[in-house]
């Protein structure tokens, strides 16, 4: 149940984000519908929609071992010998400290659930221990980042609340505020959390550089900024569209494997073939150039053959490509069949310019190649997410974004300068060498801010 924060308003518009996956039907087929209630008690409701409800998966043994449990309770809440198994089991992990790292609020936890289990034999019990099983789940999952994540969305919340509602711009400061804390907190936690474990972002990094990375931390402190300067100058409704936008960036973070397309897994692919052939084809040039040198003694008819291996490996790329792409992966063939031939009459200094040729060709459709997939990564489907959501970003980026219900955005130049113009009306009206009817006016004028 969630009570508008202008229950009088003729028409709301607002986003909201749920995180359902803690409800007792997650993974059940539900029927769902929104139902509407004003304050003489009318309802109006939508028609129903049929939906899987959404199921977290967890990956700690320990923590599904308690998710397990609390189906079993909630399946059977009149069954005193399902009580009894899941008092035993949180009694029994609570008693085993190194398998969810020694966190003395699991143990508190799981020890006052068991008791609470076997003390009470009502149903009363049965809501407030499901609770305890979920939230130390997570906490044994997820470490910290869970409670972070809690409190970033308590305080978006709360600053959604406050917009919809016109509070004060001291207010609005205030829990900007609070939330870029709140924000920096669950980053913070988060990154500590991926940092040690291995995964696509690793992958991808290698592949692509750091530019993988979407989003930082100073992104978000410049919507927050943005949000704050629109909202101090009367642009409610374009701060409302700034904090949703916020709002879908972060609910799209990744914890978890992106879900690619399968063209991206075949550009991916593609990119790990190429990098493979270039250092290959690295290694064959300092082979030549110290064959050339005298210091190698490998038959040049035997590098001629190697080159030949590398060519028909190219070819075989080729197909898949097009564009700067294609047009590199050409020239370089082009170079590694020069280089063969050299070899092939004997020439490996001749060969050692075209097989610098064809390395450079390479490393450039490697380039190439890698920003093609970086900038479709830019329009990564996350998970929980449909496809065609894609757009730009605050930033001028490609990215997955809400509707912004066609509020118009100012830019930055153009809340700065209505900015200023505020500024500049603050301070006449505080003037009090200027005529009192002046003042008011100014006064009527900044209330519309």
């Amino acid at each position: 149940d969630t009570e508008l924060a202008q229950p009088d308003a003729a028409t709301v518009e607002r986003v909201s984000f749920e995180d359902l996956t803690s409800n007792p039907w997650a993974g059940l087929p539900v029927q769902m519908k929104l139902i509407a209630t004003d304050a003489a008690g009318h309802k109006a409701e939508t028609a129903p929609v049929d939906i899987v409800l959404p199921e977290r998966v967890f990956y700690n043994p320990i923590a599904r071992a308690l998710i397990e449990e609390r189906k079993k309770i909630l399946e059977n809440p009149d069954d005193d010998t399902v009580r009894n198994e899941v008092a035993n089991v949180m009694a029994g992990i609570a008693h085993q400290p190194s398998s969810y790292r020694g966190d003395p609020v699991v143990l508190m936890a799981l020890r006052s659930g068991a008791v609470r289990l076997v003390l009470e034999h009502g149903r009363d019990a049965l809501e407030p221990t499901a609770s305890t099983l979920w939230q130390s789940a997570v906490r044994i999952e997820d470490g910290t980042t869970g409670l972070a994540e809690q409190q970033l969305r308590a305080a978006q919340k709360e600053l959604a609340d406050a917009l919809d509602r016109n509070a004060s711009d001291q207010e609005i400061q205030a829990l900007v505020s609070k939330l870029h804390q709140a924000l920096a907190q669950y980053l913070q936690e988060l990154s500590a959390r991926q940092a040690g474990r291995p995964g696509p972002t690793q992958d991808l990094s290698q592949l692509l550089g750091s530019q993988v990375n979407m989003l930082t931390p100073k992104d978000f402190d410049q919507m927050l900024e943005q949000i704050q300067s629109l909202s101090a100058t009367g642009s409610r409704d374009a701060a409302r569209a700034e904090l949703q936008k916020m709002q879908q960036m972060l609910e799209n973070i990744q914890t978890g494997r992106p879900q690619f397309t399968e063209e991206q897994e075949r550009a991916m692919q593609q990119l790990i073939n190429l990098r493979a052939l270039v250092q290959a084809q690295q290694k064959l040039l300092d082979k030549t150039y110290q064959n050339a040198q005298g210091s190698d003694k490998t038959p040049r008819g035997k590098l001629a053959g190697e080159q030949n291996d590398l060519l028909r490996q190219l070819q075989g790329m080729m197909g898949k490509t097009e564009g700067a792409t294609a047009n590199s992966l050409a020239q370089g063939e082009g170079a590694m069949k020069g280089a063969s031939g050299d070899l092939q009459q004997g020439e490996a200094g001749n060969a050692v310019k075209q097989q610098e040729h064809a390395l450079a060709d390479l490393q450039q459709a490697m380039q190439d190649m890698a920003e093609n997939l970086r900038q479709s990564l830019m329009m990564l489907p996350m998970p929980g997410m449909g496809h065609g959501m894609a757009g730009n970003d605050p930033f001028g980026r490609n990215g997955n974004l809400v509707d912004d219900q066609g509020v118009k955005v100012p830019d930055r130049m153009e809340v700065r300068k209505v900015r200023e113009i505020l500024d500049e009306l603050q301070r006449r009206a505080g003037d009090m060498g200027r005529p009192k009817a002046e003042r008011d006016y100014i006064e009527r004028l900044l209330q519309n801010f």
